[in-house]
């Protein structure tokens, strides 16, 4: 692929693997608010992004403030409110990546009772999930003020309408 990072959207799959590869696979994802979700990976993004160096770089380029970041920063990872090759895997919309089929499409903020789902449609054995990079942060509405909230509602129009999110939800 010519995308530098890990994270594909599920088009790079449908192009790789045969028809029947693909009707073998139950495939699902989790999307997030992006308002929420644009808090989380700035805080995890400026604290070091858990020794990522990739990450950890990006992030040591950006504003050392969210509003800031959002006024600035954003526009020029985010051009046009799509993916760029330059652009950070954590800041691309979400819709980037849903490009495709998909079985199951949960939702972040309801990450257990979605899993449950998940496993029960796939026909394994339900878990509980871990907490992995969890960044320590308020709630996202402290964040935003009317501009910021308007920038991310722009940047990420597609994603609120596409995963019917909308800020304080």
């Amino acid at each position: 692929s010519d995308l530098n990072h890990a994270h594909q959207p599920i088009s790079y799959y449908e192009k790789i693997l045969t028809k029947e590869q693909l009707d073998d696979c139950f495939i699902f994802t989790f999307v997030r608010n992006p308002f929420s979700r644009l808090v989380s990976s700035y805080h995890y993004l400026t604290n070091g992004a858990d020794s990522n160096e990739y990450d950890a770089e990006i992030g040591a380029k950006l504003s050392k403030d969210f509003k800031t970041f959002v006024k600035k920063d954003l526009a020029f990872y985010l051009p046009g409110g799509g993916y760029s090759p330059d652009g950070q895997t954590h800041l691309t919309p979400m819709h980037w990546f849903v490009d495709g089929y998909y079985d199951f499409i949960g939702k972040v903020e309801n990450i257990n009772e979605d899993f449950e789902r998940v496993c029960d449609k796939s026909d394994r054995n339900r878990i509980t999930l871990p907490v992995n990079n969890k960044s320590n942060h308020k709630h996202y509405t402290e964040y935003y003020d009317n501009e910021t909230k308007q920038i991310v509602a722009e940047k990420y129009a597609k994603d609120l309408e596409m995963f019917n999110y909308k800020y304080g939800e």
